[in-house]
This record gives structure tokens, sequence and C-alpha cells, in this order.
């Protein structure tokens, strides 16, 4: 390889180096690799032998083979590979340190989906350590490459959200706490005191801009918006595709003001092609319910997004939960109205469902994930005139096959795993797998805390925080809820999990039994023969908590990981970091 300085990697492949060819037609890639902030010089450090391939994508952005795949040596110019013109494909390479291409590879890089003819040119790719976080890169016009602690907004209680159309990740809303002295917290439910003996009062202040990060070059745009739509924080994100192919993004509620009954009864349709030419436009829609801490889905195969509990009024706070009063289940408590959203048609609906399965659908602070072409949803917390606690069901929304309408199914935890405490977690994660023999699939469910406290931040104790894994299995409407599945290295809550392109779950973040010391990120690695994840490999420990921060996968293999709380204490990070997971 010839290095051109110590951040900045150039292979050159006009003419002889990489040739795209089709029908005698050739088109040359000039290749700038560069790395993650430190992580000066490790490509020539760990690895002698590297090997690249070009895979096909298929529509949906999946790899579906590989076409060519050639080894090479350091210092060599890489070998010739081919695709045709009017196919999409990516472009990973692997380094080993051994002098062969055989173990696991030390260091890992991918291209963002590549089409001959439009990214004929000039490419660049990230590339670094395997399986590392390290903070991303900025990358100016002089090809120059930057590192910077503090490369956007500080922001918590944010969503981050991959748009495979401009290969960018869009950060939206969040807060953070500013020092306010002089304020009264008498009334003031954004307002916190931080600290021990008279502490510090600091208040909520919501992000200005909205952040764009590219994959390719590591860079985070801030966008001014002049909007109070993205003043917002607990909100969700949902990514979507019309029936057109155009791409979209729907805002629904969270939290916009200074007061508890400031929850957002209001979704914004984001204009993603105006975001990729740095402007932000938008329209607006009123629900039925204003909620925050709630979750949201899409089901593409009817083009609906759906809107799922949440919280408003007394029962919720922007981090917490009320610290005093009942609250109903109508404006003031947990949501049970299901609302959705038509891509197509760009209509809100109220979904009817029967006042039992109402009642037990009011719930904040649990999570949502798509499987089968169903909605799971498992775990948070009710509120209602004369109590609350924690939900020990899961349940999954779909059509049914006999009737094609709308039915909510529930599945309760099993009595003596709930008498545990152990099985009804609020502000868990959980994703979505293949099941066994890929046939069907298979919910994760991991961590979060499992005792109601008045304020989940300070629930450290290690009885309220949870190391469990648990899986559901979507094949059967009423398929096996297996509830002592495994154990987390770290009890964990306020998390986030993601599943990699091999398949693999990177557990991230969150908030431990003690508030000090650093996280242990997890890798745990798929064993294809049933719903297990077997932990073989762990990653470089993040020496902050980073409770409530974001986790994308992108285009490029790439996980970002961006702000969140850093401590308790109320510091928020404006990091982002960047982990290469190895294809």
């Amino acid at each position: 390889m010839n290095k051109l300085n110590k951040n900045l990697f150039r292979l050159s492949l006009l003419g002889c180096g990489l040739v795209l060819s089709s029908c005698g037609r050739t088109a040359g890639l000039d290749v700038t690799i560069i790395e993650p902030c430190s992580q000066t010089g490790v490509v020539d450090d760990l690895a002698n032998e590297f090997e690249i391939d070009v895979s096909r994508l298929t529509t949906s952005g999946e790899i579906d083979e590989v076409l060519s795949s050639s080894s090479f040596k350091s210092g060599t110019n890489l070998p010739s590979v081919s695709f045709e013109l009017d196919e999409t494909v990516v472009m990973r390479i692997k380094g080993y340190s051994d002098g062969s291409t055989s173990g696991a590879p030390s260091i890992v890089g991918s291209s963002a989906a590549l089409q001959a003819e439009r990214d004929e040119g000039h490419v660049v790719m990230m590339v670094g350590r395997a399986n590392a976080f390290e903070r991303a890169t900025t990358l100016n016009d002089n090809n120059e490459i930057i590192c910077s602690d503090r490369v956007a907004v500080q922001r918590f209680g944010h969503t981050a959200t991959y748009l495979s159309s401009i290969n960018k990740v869009l950060i939206f809303g969040g807060a953070t706490w500013i020092p306010s002295p002089g304020t009264s917290l008498e009334g003031n439910t954004h307002c916190k005191l931080f600290g021990t003996g008279a502490g510090e009062v600091r208040c909520m202040e919501y992000a200005e801009t909205i952040g764009l990060y590219d994959p390719v070059d590591g860079s985070l745009t801030e966008i001014p918006t002049n909007s109070p739509v993205n003043k917002r924080a607990f909100h969700t994100a949902t990514r979507f595709e019309r029936d057109s192919g155009v791409e979209g993004v729907l805002i629904s509620g969270g939290f916009f003001g200074k007061d508890r009954l400031d929850v957002a009864s209001t979704a914004a349709l984001i204009d993603v092609e105006a975001l990729n030419e740095g402007r932000f436009e938008f329209d607006n829609f009123s629900m039925s319910e204003p909620r925050s801490m709630h979750t949201a889905a899409f089901l593409p195969e009817e083009g609906n997004i759906y809107i799922i509990g949440g919280c408003s009024g007394n029962g919720c706070l922007p981090d917490g939960l009320a610290t005093s009063g009942a609250t109903n289940l109508d404006t003031s408590g947990s949501q049970a109205i299901i609302e959705v959203f038509n891509v197509n048609t760009e209509i809100i609906s109220t979904m009817l469902i029967d006042d039992a399965t109402a009642t037990s659908m009011a719930r904040s602070h649990h999570a949502s994930s798509v499987a089968d072409g169903r909605i799971i949803i498992s775990g948070g917390v009710y509120y209602d005139t004369a109590a609350r606690g924690s939900r020990c069901d899961i349940q999954v929304i779909g059509r049914s096959p006999n009737t094609g309408q709308v039915e909510v199914v529930t599945d309760r935890v099993p009595a003596e795993t709930r008498s545990m405490g152990d099985y009804c977690p609020m502000l868990h994660s959980q994703v979505t797998l293949p099941g066994d023999n890929l046939s069907d699939e298979v919910v994760m469910i991991t961590g979060g805390y499992t005792g109601l406290t008045e304020d989940p931040t300070l629930a450290t104790s290690p009885a309220n925080i949870s190391n469990r894994i648990m899986y559901r299995s979507i094949g059967d409407a009423h398929a096996n809820l297996e509830s002592n599945a495994g154990t987390l290295r770290s009890a964990r809550a306020r998390h986030q999990s993601i599943q990699l392109w091999g398949g693999d779950v990177l557990i991230f973040g969150g908030t431990l039994a003690s508030e000090n010391g650093a996280v242990v990120t997890e890798l745990y690695k798929r064993d294809l023969g049933a719903p297990r994840m077997n932990i073989e490999e762990t990653t470089s420990t993040i020496p902050q908590s980073l409770a409530d921060t974001s986790l994308t996968l992108t285009g490029n293999n790439q996980v970002l990981s961006f702000g969140g709380y850093v401590s308790l204490d109320g510091t928020t990070s404006a990091r982002a970091q960047v982990f290469l997971s190895a294809p």
C-alpha cells in the first residue's frame, strides 16, 4: 500500500487496478482508504495479507452472492475484479496478520452499494480493526482527516435512522441537561437535581439541529432546521418505502416542551431527498393521542406504520416514571390506542380493538420489532387509576390468515418465572433473528429493569437490572416463549442491540448495576442450528456507560453509536463512534 500520510491511504487502481468490465466497457476506480480516529496506521501494522471480494446486492440491500474474490499482499496493487454494469454490488476488504487468509480477520472494511456507471472514478472506504469501537473520522475537501471528541450536538432521547437511498444516517431530535442555577424544581418536571449534597439543578434543552452521518468518510453534518418539529425527545423515527420505491421517515410523538403535559400529538413526514441536499422539509400530521416513550413499526406488505403505546401527562417524565400520583388510561397515562399511518395515502387512522385487549395493550418503556410480517411487543410499564406496574406479557400484532383483520395475540410469561421478578422488563432491548433452520423468525429479548421504582435511572441494585436472555418464536401464533435461554455477561438496561450482516448480535451500552465503571460490549455468535446466541467474542470495553445511546447499522456494514448519557450525573455525549464488524 502506498502511504500518503499517517491517516490516509490511497490505492491507485486506474488502468491496471480495479477494473469493472462488461461487454468490453471498463471503468477504473480510485479507492481511498481512511481509518477511524485512534487507529492511525493499523492497516499496515495489523495486516500483511488481504482479501477483496465483490458481492451482488439484492433490491432490499442484502448480500446475494460473491461474484469474485481475490487475495493480495500489502504493498501490491489490488487484483482486477469485475461485475456487470447494471448490477449493484458491495466491495469488502479483509486483512489478516498471519500471512494467510484463514481465521478471523484483524482488519475489515466495506464500501457502500456500488454501480459502475454511477460510481466511476472514486470510492472511499473506512477500514480499521475488526470488532472495535472507535470515534468516527471527518474527511475534509483536502482529504485530510480531522478527529474530534465533540463532533456534534450533545443528545439523549434522540433517534438514528439509516436511509439507504442516500446512504446516510439521520440523527433526529434529542435533548441535553443544561446547568440552570436558581431554577426551582417545584412544578418543573423537565428539570432535575444531579449530584450529592446540595447538587446542581439541570434542565432539558432540545437540539436545534438534525444530523446526517456519512459512513463513507465518517463525517457528520449538522443541518439547522429553524422549526419546532425537530425539538423533541423520546419520539420514534420509522423508515419506510412507498409502493413507488420512494423512501421516507415518519417522526411521531415525543416530549417537546417544559411541562409534563407537553407530549406531542403530531407526526412529521420527512423528505429524504431534501435532506440529502442539505434542506429540512416535512409535512405535519395530527395524531389522535399524545404519546412519548412509545414504539412504531412498519409492515411493508400493508404499507402501514403502527404507532403503539407510550405515555403522556402525569404518567411520563423525560427520563423516568411519574414521581407521584395515579394516572388514567385515556389521555394522561399509558396509551391503549394504536394509530396506523399508511405511507401511500398519508392518512392516520385509529385501530379499533376490544376493551380487554386495549387494557392489556396500554404500556410505555417497552420494546417492539417486526418478525414474519407481524409486530412483537414485549414488557413495559402500565398506569391506571389505582396502580402501576410492569407488563409480564408479549403481544403479537398482525393480520389473521382466516379473516384478514388485524388481531392482537397475547402470550403470558410462565407464572413461575414471573414470580422471580426477572421477566417483566422495561427499558430492555429486542432484535429479530432467523429461527430454527431459518424456517421462521425469533425475537431475542435482553436485559432491562425488572423492579418498578420511582425513577428507573436510580434502579442500580443488581436485583432491579436483568442479565436474562429470552427467545420468542413467531412461526406459530402461540409459539413457546423460552424464558431462561441464557445470560448476558453484564446485567444492563437502557441499552441497545443490533443484528450484523453475518447474523451475529451486538449488545451495546446501557446502565449497569453500578453507575461506576465501564460497560462491556458483547458480541454474540449465531448458532444456525437453534435459536441460540453463544458468546464467542467480546469487543473492546466502552469507557463510558452510554445509556440511551442510539445504535444503527449502515449499508457499509458499520454500526454507528451516537450520543446518550455518559453517566447518570446529567452529562450527555456528543460523540459519534463506529464499530467495524467482520463481513
